[in-house]
């Protein structure tokens, strides 16, 4: 069980040396930072990304990681770095969704590649949601979306980190044995009430299983 960004870290590491071993690209699977994120630069361009997400930035790597399923920045082909990244895809109104993450406060900070569901962060007038982890479905219709449609995840972008890793974990083990997915799946739920995210959030997560 992954209960911390520390042993995250590890887990990834030990998918890279494995990857690696095998002669496959690990490339994506490292959270450690190698250069100082421009912390100032993107809070230029996006003034109301939360300070829970910062303090991610600026702990661990996220630039064209992936955990699972999970792309854990928007990355895209010619992308610098995490903040070249995270400005590129949030201001650019050509984009469809551009107009519905500026109504409602949103942050794309990475995606679900099993449907192409962006994965945002919330930056709310109410202290006790900032920084909040959300699920948009990419098929929505952007001018006049379901609420149905929207999912929050976690309290902050750590936690959902975490608990993706923990996914991650489940899904590996459910690949290697089919048969056991009932039993997995009640191991995914009992995780996230040790991890204690509240109960809000674990039928989103459940949907990934």
């Amino acid at each position: 069980m992954i209960s911390s960004i520390q042993a995250l870290k590890e887990y990834l590491e030990e998918i890279k040396e494995y990857m690696q071993l095998h002669g496959l690209n690990a490339d994506n699977k490292s959270l450690v930072l190698q250069e100082k994120i421009d912390v100032n630069s993107l809070k230029q361009k996006i003034p109301m990304i939360p300070p829970t997400y910062i303090n991610v930035l600026n702990e661990i790597n996220l630039f064209k990681v992936d955990i699972g399923y999970f792309s854990v920045s928007p990355y895209r082909l010619g992308d610098k770095n995490i903040v070249d990244s995270l400005v590129k895809f949030n201001t650019d109104e050509t984009k469809p969704f551009y107009n519905f993450l500026k109504q409602h406060g949103l942050v794309c900070v990475g995606s679900w590649d099993g449907d192409g569901s962006l994965i945002c962060v919330r930056m709310s007038s109410k202290k006790d949601k900032n920084g909040e982890v959300i699920r948009v479905d990419d098929y929505i219709n952007w001018d006049n979306p379901e609420n149905s449609s929207i999912y929050n995840l976690a309290e902050d972008y750590t936690q959902f980190l975490v608990i993706a890793g923990n996914l991650n974990q489940i899904h590996r083990e459910m690949n290697e044995d089919n048969s056991n997915y009932e039993e997995k799946k009640q191991e995914f739920s009992e995780r996230l009430k040790i991890l204690k995210v509240p109960e809000e959030y674990h039928k989103a997560w459940e949907m990934f299983l």
